[in-house]
């Protein structure tokens, strides 16, 4: 189970605003006229990939290249707990 968010830590504060630019990227997108005449499916699909490939070329950005595998399975093992995070939040009605 994921920490209790805190605000006045540095790293739980610096994770939220990426989280809240993320979601309102995506409240943007979604109201294009490009993303509107998708179907459903590839709506999610574009989303998606935008997204996942946005935060590999960010974290990419941050290391040496040597670290790009480490990063990719970083990555790859924090879906879960992401989740449980989403779910919180939703339960909660985002106020956590």
């Amino acid at each position: 189970m994921p920490k209790a968010f805190n605000a006045a830590d540095p790293f739980d504060a610096t994770a939220e605003a990426m989280r809240t630019e993320m979601c309102d990227a995506a409240l943007t997108v979604i109201q294009s006229p490009a993303y509107q005449c998708l179907p459903a499916d590839k709506q999610v699909e574009a989303i998606l990939c935008g997204m996942v490939t946005g935060v590999l070329s960010v974290a990419f950005s941050c290391i040496e290249p040597v670290g790009r595998d480490d990063i990719t399975a970083f990555i790859k093992s924090y879906i879960d707990q992401a989740r449980v995070q989403v779910e919180s939040i939703q339960f909660s009605g985002g106020t956590e």
